[in-house]
């Protein structure tokens, strides 16, 4: 019972943002569970880029390598992003972009995974 007060207590915090989203309680939910189960903490701090402040190169990193984390983190095991209809094929192409943005796109994907993107986009088109 402790877990759903703490659910709702975030839930609450980022209830504007994401009415902006349209995501519903119990997807936040699945979220708050999923990183609760790999213990996982934002180590990679936030940067915050004021209104008519110039976006520098380290500043986009870092928030493409904050992204990369928590989606790394909501994975699953098994490759895939539980309970996303899209799949892969919405997640694919921004991990993509970080990944060669911040210059790790070969270390990540090698060969076997580089075929394997490829017969995924094949077949889902």
């Amino acid at each position: 019972m402790a877990c759903i007060d703490v659910y709702l207590e975030c839930y609450q915090q980022m209830r504007p943002l994401l009415r902006k989203t349209s995501v519903c309680i119990s997807w936040a939910i699945l979220i708050f569970e999923f990183l609760r189960e790999r213990n996982f903490k934002q180590t990679i701090p936030q940067v915050k880029v004021g209104n008519g402040e110039e976006i520098t190169y380290d500043t986009a990193s870092t928030t493409l390598k904050r992204a990369v984390n928590i989606f790394t983190a909501l994975q699953s095991e098994h490759g895939h992003w539980p309970a996303e209809i899209a799949g892969s094929q919405f997640f694919l192409p921004p991990l993509v972009f970080c990944l060669y943005i911040t210059g790790d796109l070969n270390s990540v994907f090698g060969p076997e995974h580089r075929r394997e993107i490829l017969r995924s986009i094949y077949y889902h088109q």
